[in-house]
C-alpha cells in the first residue's frame, strides 16, 4: 500500500516535471530518456512544493489533500500550456550512437552486477525505509518532525515542539522545507502519518542519482561504462547507506548533479541549439537548490555561478554568456527568490542551524588529521578519493584545458570550502568526531565518480578492446 501512495503522489509532479523539462528544451531536445525521467523527478516535486509553499503563505491555501491537489492540477496546466507553447519537435530525447557490442561474457558480468546491486538495495531500502521507524537525528528533529507539523497544522509553521520561539530562526526551521512539504503531501494523500511512505520517497532520490550517473557516462563512453558507474556509485558504502536512510544528503548530491551536469554537457557542446538547451535545464536546476538545503545557497549554487561564468566567458564568448546568465538570473528569480526573501523577512538564519554570521572562525587542532583518516584510510569509500586523486594529478596536463575542468574547479573548490568550514568553525567537533564530515561528500559523490570513470578510461585506453573504448 505505501508503494502505491508513494507512486500515486510522486506521478503527477513527475509528469509536470517532464512537460517542463521538454519546455525548456524547446525544439532542441538534449536529454537521454532515462535523463530525461530522472531530472523530472527532481524538477516536478520541487516546483510542487515550491508552489504549495508560496500559495499557503501567500494566500492561505491550506496544505490539505485538496489544497495539495489543486497545487499539482495547476501545476500540470501550467506544464501542459509550456509544453504546447515551445515544444516544435515531435522527438523527445536524444540517441546516441551504439559503440560495438560487448563480448557475451561483459554482458553476462554487467547483468550479474545489476542483478546484485538491485539486491542490496531493495534489501537496505526495505529494512530502513518501510520497516524501520525512524531513528536518525536530523529526521527526527527535522525532516520528518517538520512534515508532521505540516500535515497535522495544514499550514507551513516556524513553530516546532520543544523549540523555544527564540530557537527557531536559528534552528532547524530555517532549513528549506521542500523535503517535509512532500513528506506531508505524501502522507496527507493516505490519510494518516505513515512512517513508510514518509521515507520511502529517499528511494526516488538514489535511483535518480544512479540515472545520472549512468547517463552521463554514457555520453562520453560506451554502454558497459555507463553500467559500471551506476555500480561503482552503489558500491560506495557510506554513499549507499545514506541512500538508503532518512537524511537527506543523497537528496541534495542528486540536486547538485541535476544543477552541473548539462552544464558541463553544455560546454562540451558544439551545437549552439544544444549548447542552449542544456544551459537552460541546468539554470533552471540550480536555482531550485536554494530550496533544497542551506548548505546549497551558501555553498553550491556561488561556487557554481562563479566557476561557470568564468568558463563560459573563456569558451563561448561575452555575448553568448550573457544570453545564459539571463536564464540562470530568470530561473533565479522565479525559483530562488521567493524562499530566499521569506528567510530574509523572517529572520531565519543561512547555515547549518546556525547563523553564518555569527559563527567564530579559529584554528581547530586534530581536523586535518580526522579529514585524511576518514577520506583515505576508513572504508566509507573504498579507494574513490585515493583514486580520483592520483589520476587527477597524472592527467593534469591534459585536463587543464579540457571542458572537464568545470566540474573538476567545482569539485575541488567545494571540498576546499568544505575542509576550512570545518578547520576554522564550531562545525570542527563534528569531524574530530567523525559525524558529520564526510556527508558533504555525498554532494559531491555522483560527480565525482563521473569523473572517475573518464580518468579510467583515458588512463587505459591504448590497451582497452574497441567495444570498451570511447564512443564518440
Amino acid at each position: 500500500m505505501s508503494i502505491v501512495i508513494l507512486l500515486a503522489g510522486l506521478a503527477p509532479s513527475i509528469v509536470a516535471g517532464w512537460l517542463l523539462l521538454r519546455a525548456i528544451e524547446g525544439g532542441a531536445p538534449s536529454l537521454l530518456r532515462v535523463e530525461h525521467w530522472a531530472m523530472a523527478s527532481l524538477l516536478g516535486p520541487a516546483c510542487a512544493m515550491l508552489l504549495a509553499f508560496l500559495a499557503n503563505v501567500t494566500v492561505g491555501l491550506p496544505l490539505s489533500r485538496l489544497g495539495f491537489l489543486s497545487v499539482h492540477v495547476v501545476l500540470l496546466g501550467l506544464a501542459v500550456f509550456a509544453w504546447n507553447l515551445r515544444c516544435r519537435s515531435s522527438v523527445s530525447s536524444v540517441s546516441l550512437v551504439s559503440s560495438s557490442p560487448p563480448p557475451r561474457w561483459v554482458r553476462i558480468t554487467l547483468w550479474i552486477l545489476a542483478g546484485w546491486t538491485t539486491v542490496k538495495i531493495l534489501t537496505l531500502a526495505s529494512a530502513f525505509l518501510f520497516l524501520t521507524p525512524t531513528f536518525l537525528d536530523d529526521s527526527l528533529d527535522n525532516w520528518n518532525l517538520r512534515a508532521k507539523v505540516f500535515q497535522h497544522e495544514q499550514t507551513f509553521s516556524l513553530s516546532l515542539p520543544g523549540i523555544a520561539m527564540e530557537q527557531q530562526a536559528i534552528d532547524v526551521t530555517s532549513y528549506p522545507p521542500m523535503v517535509p512539504m512532500l513528506k506531508a503531501w505524501l502522507t496527507t494523500l493516505g490519510g494518516e502519518w505513515s512512517e513508510p511512505v514518509a521515507n520511502g520517497v529517499h528511494l526516488l532520490w538514489l535511483l535518480t542519482s544512479i540515472a545520472l550517473v549512468a547517463c552521463a557516462v554514457r555520453r562520453f563512453l560506451s554502454a558497459p561504462w555507463a553500467w559500471l558507474g551506476a555500480y561503482v556509485l552503489c558500491s560506495l558504502p557510506l554513499f549507499l547507506i545514506h541512500g538508503v536512510n532518512t537524511y537527506v544528503d543523497a537528496f541534495l548530491a542528486a540536486h547538485i548533479a541535476a544543477a552541473v551536469l548539462p552544464a558541463w554537457l553544455a560546454l562540451r557542446a558544439t551545437d549552439d541549439a544544444a549548447r542552449g538547451s542544456l544551459l537552460r535545464i541546468a539554470a533552471v536546476m540550480t536555482a531550485l537548490l536554494p530550496f533544497t538545503k542551506n548548505e546549497a545557497s551558501v555553498l553550491y549554487l556561488p561556487l557554481i555561478a562563479v566557476i561557470l561564468i568564468a568558463e563560459l566567458l573563456a569558451r563561448t564568448g561575452g555575448r553568448r554568456t550573457a544570453n545564459a546568465l539571463a536564464w540562470y538570473a530568470g530561473a533565479a528569480a522565479v525559483l530562488a527568490l521567493p524562499w530566499l526573501v521569506y528567510k530574509w523577512s523572517h529572520g531565519l538564519a543561512f547555515g547549518n542551524a546556525k547563523a553564518v554570521s555569527d559563527v567564530a572562525l579559529a584554528w581547530h587542532e586534530g581536523v586535518l588529521q580526522a579529514v585524511v583518516v576518514n577520506t583515505f584510510f576508513e572504508g566509507n569509500w573504498l579507494i574513490l578519493f585515493p583514486l580520483f586523486f592520483v589520476l587527477l594529478a597524472w592527467r593534469a596536463r591534459h585536463l587543464i584545458r579540457s571542458p572537464e575542468r568545470f566540474p573538476i574547479l567545482f569539485v575541488l573548490a567545494s571540498m576546499a570550502a568544505q575542509l576550512c568550514i570545518f578547520l576554522f568553525t564550531p562545525l570542527a567537533a563534528e569531524a574530530v568526531r567523525q559525524t558529520g564530515l564526510a556527508r558533504g561528500l555525498i554532494h559531491l559523490t555522483p560527480i565525482i565518480v563521473v569523473l572517475l570513470l573518464l580518468f579510467i578510461h583515458d588512463t587505459i585506453r591504448p590497451w582497452l578492446p574497441v567495444w570498451a573504448k570511447r564512443s564518440e
